[in-house]
């Protein structure tokens, strides 16, 4: 958690969004995964498997939807977990995996104008690399 890549909103849409890639050529390594939401089969929570992170800041208190949308050629496990003022990791505020390789996987966190959290987009098998593309936004009314 001490270096998460910045979720930025460059075109003022209310979306924080970016491009992440897991594949081998992006030089990441291995450095979280879901056992802190509780899962401890590593066939589930990225153990061993490339990781990205990603610092988000809520602008305002809300509700806010975090998808991650994969390529063809990969499947991800999604987690959010809050940031300390350090830089450390939290507690976990919740993980998704919803899909298969292609699919969106999405979370519903609530947070407080001011919190920091950080977003691991994990890959759920070393064999599964490719881009991806992250986007936070408030809910609104939108969200279920």
């Amino acid at each position: 958690c001490a270096r998460p890549r910045e979720l930025a909103d460059p075109d003022e849409d209310d979306h924080y969004d970016a491009l992440g890639d897991l594949g081998v050529a992006a030089g990441l390594a291995d450095d979280l995964d879901a056992r802190a939401c509780g899962i401890s089969d590593a066939n589930m929570n990225g153990q061993g498997k490339v990781d990205e992170a990603w610092r988000f800041v809520a602008p305002a208190t809300g509700e806010y939807k975090i998808a991650a949308l994969s390529d063809t050629n990969i499947d991800l496990v999604v987690y959010v977990l809050a940031l300390g003022d350090d830089g450390t990791c939290g507690a976990c505020l919740g993980f998704t995996d919803s899909g298969g390789a292609g699919d969106i996987d999405e979370r519903v966190v609530a947070l407080a104008a001011g919190d920091a959290v950080v977003i691991v987009v994990d890959g759920k098998t070393t064999t599964h690399a490719g881009a991806y593309l992250v986007d936070v936004y408030a809910c609104g009314d939108a969200c279920e």
